[in-house]
């Protein structure tokens, strides 16, 4: 091909490339800096001292397929809690985890309380229960968001146990603490770690036992009954 047909060709391809590029710088979308949306920033954790913690009540039934749940100490730059109770429950021979949750939007005296249920209900035409079985523990988490939208998380472990297997064992555990007493009343007996190096005993029924020794050591008010707190030394 000699020089005078390549010329064509290559201003032809020129005119072509010109083209093409303005069609895009047209046609394509502008950048506009205005209405991209600027992100919200998350939530600050925010850490608070042990005599500023919630401190959190779990009384069980005297069946143990609820447990009464109060929350009280609650600062008064909280404006909101949730929280999520989460345990192990047994289902045809599996272990499967469960949880129940919820927000508190309204919190009045410092305190609120809720009623949980250790199982499903159904009430389209009656309430209905399903509960669970083989309930040995779990955790309480709670989230703290105060009024200038700070968030604190808090973690209550707890175990729950008979007074059937806690006479056979002779002793309620949770994490290195440990109650050996010889329980008097039936129901059932749980054990929550509070904040302030504090463990607490509830009971559905009232209590009553004698009471051998904690491992490690610790100081209770008032020993005549099995449930109170347990502040250790």
């Amino acid at each position: 091909m000699n020089k005078q047909k390549i010329l064509p060709i290559t201003l032809i391809a020129l005119v072509i490339l010109l083209i093409s590029l303005a069609v895009y710088f047209i046609t394509r979308p502008k950048n506009n800096t205005s209405n991209v949306p600027t992100p919200t920033p998350p939530p600050r954790l925010l850490e608070i001292a042990e005599n500023e913690k919630p401190i959190v009540s779990i009384v069980p039934t005297s069946d143990g397929y609820w447990l009464d749940l109060k929350i009280s100490n609650i600062p008064e730059y909280i404006s909101q809690i949730e929280y999520d109770l989460t345990y192990t429950a047994i289902d045809q021979d599996f272990e499967i985890e469960k949880g129940v949750g919820g927000t508190i939007d309204e919190i009045t005296n410092a305190s609120f309380a809720r009623k949980i249920l250790l199982g499903t209900e159904s009430c389209t035409n009656g309430c209905k229960y399903k509960y669970d079985t083989g309930v040995t523990g779990g955790n309480l988490y709670l989230t703290l968001i105060t009024n200038d939208n700070q968030v604190v998380d808090l973690q209550y472990p707890f175990s729950l146990l008979s007074v059937v297997d806690f006479k056979k064992a002779q002793q309620i555990e949770l994490e290195d603490f440990t109650i050996k007493a010889q329980p008097a009343d039936t129901g059932f007996y749980l054990l929550l770690k509070n904040p302030a190096n504090t463990y607490s005993l509830f009971s559905s029924g009232l209590g009553k036992g004698k009471l051998v020794s904690t491992t490690p050591e610790s100081e209770k008010e008032d020993d005549s009954l099995l449930t109170g707190d347990y502040l250790l030394q």
